[in-house]
Parts: structure tokens; C-alpha cells; sequence
């Protein structure tokens, strides 16, 4: 039996139209991107920065895809897309069974599935907030976000502040309070079979932005949600 197609209800759309427009029109910022000799050097818009070292999900039900892209991509250099990590959870199902996965989503089972696929090994725990910082490499946390469930890459936790990778918003930070609200208490890790963990990575690198990356990020997060369920 042929593979279903994979439907892909964009609420990104092209170049993250609507988180750009959930974000209020910000201005750009001023640090320029690279280009080539003798081309017109354009500025990075505050998205571009937002989604340096994340990879975005295209549909409603592909959090978990487009963060297990993340971390192969930024943490252990490994080049995944969201669609890769995708089409490998799809063989496991038949049409049928896919398009209930579409409607509900994918869980840390198919997650672990494509992580294996892709020669990596992946496990789920529980783990306590606390103890989120302690941890020496980035996981995938599972969060209830009320509306929705949702797969979003912890970066790393400091002091209480707990820096994000996140999907829909990019680079985000939350503190305790917020994660708290939010974290179910699972999360997934992933590693590379007799390899030590990378350092410098552009997911282990963060910086400090509790202000406007987390007001934008909560707004976009919110605009989200009051999305109707065809375009999310």
C-alpha cells in the first residue's frame, strides 16, 4: 500500500509570516546577516534571530519533529530537517493510522522510533523540575500548554531560568514559574553511541534575554492558541 502524503497545514506559512505578524511589526535589528561579495547586505529581522540554531515545525502536529531536528542539527551536528524526522515516524503507521497522528499528534515513543532511525539513542524519564539543571546535555520536554501538547528542546537551565529551543517561538526563556505550569514531567534525551557530549554547539550556547524574548515569545505562544484548530 503506497505511504499516505503527508499533509502540512502551514501556520508558519513562508518566512513565518504570522509569528512576524503575532509579534507586533517589531523593527529589525541592526546586526547584518553574512553576504556575498558585492551583494546588498541585508539586515536579520528579529524572527531570523529568534530561530538561529532552531528548526520550526511547519504544522500543527510536528513539534516533536522539528525538535528532534533541532538537536541532531544544532547539538550534535548532525544536518536533520523536520520533513526527515517526519517521514521516518510515518512508516511505522498505515493511512488510517497516520491520519489519526495528525490529529493528535505524535508521542515520545515515535520520537525515540525516528531518533534510532537515524542512528542515534534516545530514551524517555521522568524528571523533576529541579533537576532540569543538572542535566549536561539539551532534552525535549513534553509541556501540557492547556489548548494543546506540545514538544518544545530544553538548551539548558540556570539559576532558575530555564532557556528554550522552541518550535513555534524559537529561542525563548521561562522561569520556573512558568515551566512549572507547563512541564509534565517527561522528557527525552538523545545521544550518539560511544561519542562524548559536543561542546560549543550553537543549542548549548545562551544568552541572556528574559525581557523582550520572553514577552514576544508569550505572545506568539498566545496567538497561537487562539488560532482555529485548520490553521494550527
Amino acid at each position: 500500500m503506497p505511504r499516505p502524503a503527508l499533509t502540512r497545514r502551514r501556520f508558519l506559512g513562508s518566512g513565518g509570516a504570522l509569528c512576524a505578524s503575532l509579534a507586533g511589526g517589531l523593527p529589525v535589528w541592526a546586526e547584518e546577516a553574512p553576504a556575498e561579495e558585492g551583494s546588498v547586505r541585508r539586515p536579520k529581522s528579529f524572527l531570523d534571530r529568534r530561530f538561529d540554531g532552531v528548526v520550526g515545525q511547519t504544522a500543527d502536529f510536528t513539534c516533536g519533529a522539528a525538535s528532534i531536528a533541532t538537536i541532531l542539527t544544532y547539538y550534535w551536528n548532525r544536518p536533520t530537517t523536520e520533513i526527515e524526522a517526519l517521514e521516518i515516524i510515518r512508516s511505522r503507521y498505515t493511512a488510517e493510522q497516520w491520519k489519526n497522528r495528525e490529529g493528535n499528534g505524535v508521542s515520545f515513543d515515535d520520537l525515540i522510533f525516528a531518533a534510532k532511525k537515524l542512528g542515534f539513542q534516545a530514551a524517555g524519564a521522568e524528571i523533576a523540575l529541579e533537576d532540569l539543571p543538572k542535566l549536561a546535555a539539551p532534552v525535549i520536554l513534553h509541556l501540557d500548554k492547556g489548548k494543546f501538547q506540545h514538544f518544545s528542546v530544553l538548551r539548558r537551565a540556570v539559576s532558575e531560568v530555564y532557556y528554550m529551543a522552541d518550535s513555534i517561538v524559537g529561542q525563548t526563556v521561562l522561569t520556573q514559574a512558568d515551566l512549572r505550569s507547563q512541564y509534565t514531567g517527561k522528557a527525552l534525551a538523545i545521544a550518539k553511541r560511544k561519542a562524548d557530549l559536543p561542546t560549543g554547539t550553537a543549542l548549548s550556547a545562551v544568552r541572556d534575554g528574559t525581557s523582550v524574548s520572553r514577552i514576544v515569545g508569550d505572545v506568539m505562544l498566545r496567538g497561537f492558541e487562539r488560532l482555529p484548530p485548520a490553521l494550527r
